[in-house]
């Protein structure tokens, strides 16, 4: 991403996937805790990440550099961390259509993959209740 495609509290920039066959134009805000890192990190003149070079990543590159950033985490990859935001935000009560504006979705499949889980666990908790007869008196329970 260029430092420029984060102005006024919004990044807005194309998808990178599918950017050829069906590009996909995203206006996200800018959350306080990741513009926290923003204004602490060193950042390159035009681009927010740069590598050990001074220059803008790769992609090949960038996906390397984040291996070696979560070395000490399993599973940990760029994907990964996408995902784990779409499962936070799911948790925290994201619809799919919610997630499919924060992810650049088309389909509601892809989000429902996080709702569903989240939606059993949430559901079960709020509804275990109406399976409880109500004939069975309260000395009985």
């Amino acid at each position: 991403m260029r430092r420029d495609d984060g102005t006024g509290g919004k990044l807005t920039f194309t998808q990178w996937k599918g950017r050829n066959r069906k590009p996909k134009r995203l206006q996200l805000p800018i959350l306080p805790a990741l513009q926290r890192i923003i204004d602490a990190s060193p950042c390159g003149d035009m681009t927010f990440l740069v590598n050990d070079l001074d220059r803008p990543f790769t992609d090949a590159g960038f996906g390397n550099k984040m291996r070696d950033w979560c070395d000490h985490l399993p599973g940990c990859t760029a994907h990964g961390v996408r995902k784990a935001g779409a499962t936070i935000a799911a948790e925290n009560g994201a619809t799919a259509h919610q997630l499919m504006a924060i992810f650049g979705w088309d389909t509601l499949k892809q989000a429902e993959v996080y709702t569903k889980a989240t939606d059993q666990k949430r559901l079960a908790e709020s509804s275990m209740h109406l399976i409880e007869s109500s004939d069975i008196s309260s000395s009985e329970r």
